[in-house]
C-alpha cells in the first residue's frame, strides 16, 4: 500500500519533539481495522504518555523552576486516592495563596500521584513556577518529608523526569493485563503545545536506512531545523501495518543546558 509520512512538530520552549509517521490513503468502501496486538497498544500507551507529560514541562518550565517531592509521615498516612488528592490539593492552595501574598504570578503546576497500588505509600512530584523561597514552601507541607530542587534541564528537556514517573502508570489488572492509567493533574494556565504537520520532507527509504541502520547522528533533522540540535530519536517498527514510526528531540542551538554547565565547571 503506497502511504507518505508525516512530520508532526511540537514547539515547547527550548525544545523541538519530531514525530514522523505513516499516513495512510482512505480506501473507499468498508474494510475490516486491524486491532494492533495489546503488547503494542501498551507500548503506544505508554509512549503517548510519555510524550505529552514532556511537552508540557519543557513548555511551560525553566531552571528557574522547582521540582517537589512530598511523602507522608505514618500517622498522616492516608486512606484512600480521594484523601490523599485532598492533601495535595489543600497544599498547593497554600502555595496559591503565598504566591498572592508575594506578588508572583499565579501558580503553575504538574502534580504527579504515586503509591496507592499494591500497598505502596502514597507520595507527590509536583513541578511548579518558582518566586517562593524553598523553605517556605516546605513549611507549607506539613504532612511529612518536604524536599525541593531546581529543575534540571539537559539536551532531552526534563525527559528523564517524565519517563521516571510515567513508569509508575502501570497497574495490572485481575486477568494479569496491563492498563496504563493517567496519574497526574496540572492547573489549568498550563500552555499546551498545539502539533504542527507536515507531509512528504521525509521518503520512507530515507527513514527505514535511518531506523534499520541506527544511523542516529541527526544530520537529517539538523538539515530540516537549522535552528536546532538532534539530541536524541527513538524508532519503532509496526508489524501490524508494515510502517516506521520516529520520534525525534531537538533542542535549540541557543539553549543553556545544566549538564553542559557542570562540565564546563569541571574543566575550569
Amino acid at each position: 500500500m503506497a502511504y507518505t509520512y508525516r512530520e508532526r512538530r511540537y514547539y515547547c520552549g527550548n525544545y523541538l519533539e519530531v514525530d514522523v509517521f505513516p499516513v495512510f490513503p482512505v480506501a473507499r468502501g468498508r474494510q475490516k481495522k486491524k486491532k494492533p496486538t495489546s503488547e503494542v497498544q501498551q507500548k503506544l500507551n505508554e509512549h503517548n504518555a510519555e510524550q505529552k507529560l514532556i511537552r508540557i514541562l519543557n513548555a511551560n518550565f525553566t531552571s528557574d523552576d522547582l521540582e517537589i517531592h512530598l511523602t507522608f509521615r505514618d500517622e498522616n498516612l492516608p486512606t484512600s486516592d480521594e484523601e490523599a488528592a485532598r492533601a495535595v490539593q489543600n497544599f498547593l492552595r497554600r502555595i496559591k495563596r503565598l504566591r498572592k501574598k508575594a506578588d508572583l504570578p499565579d501558580l503553575k503546576y504538574v502534580c504527579i500521584t504515586e503509591g496507592g497500588t499494591e500497598g505502596k505509600r502514597y507520595h507527590f512530584h509536583v513541578t511548579m513556577n518558582g518566586g517562593l523561597d524553598r523553605d517556605t514552601i516546605e513549611k507549607a507541607w506539613g504532612f511529612g518529608y518536604a524536599n525541593s530542587r531546581r529543575l534540571q534541564f539537559n539536551e532531552n528537556g526534563v525527559e528523564g523526569l517524565a519517563r521516571y514517573v510515567t513508569k509508575q502508570f502501570r497497574e495490572k489488572k485481575e486477568s494479569g493485563e496491563t492498563i496504563f492509567r493517567k496519574r497526574w493533574t496540572a492547573s489549568k494556565n498550563l500552555v499546551i503545545p498545539p502539533p504542527k504537520d507536515r507531509d512528504g520532507k521525509i521518503s520512507e527509504k530515507r527513514l527505514k536506512e535511518i531506523i534499520e541502520k541506527e544511523i542516529a547522528d541527526g544530520s537529517l533533522f539538523e538539515k530540516l531545523y537549522p535552528d536546532y540540535k538532534f539530541a536524541s530519536m527513538r524508532p519503532f517498527f509496526n508489524e501490524t501495518n508494515r510502517g516506521y514510526y520516529l520520534c525525534v528531540r531537538m533542542y535549540k542551538q541557543a539553549a543553556i543546558l545544566d549538564n553542559r554547565r557542570r562540565k564546563r565547571r569541571k574543566n575550569e
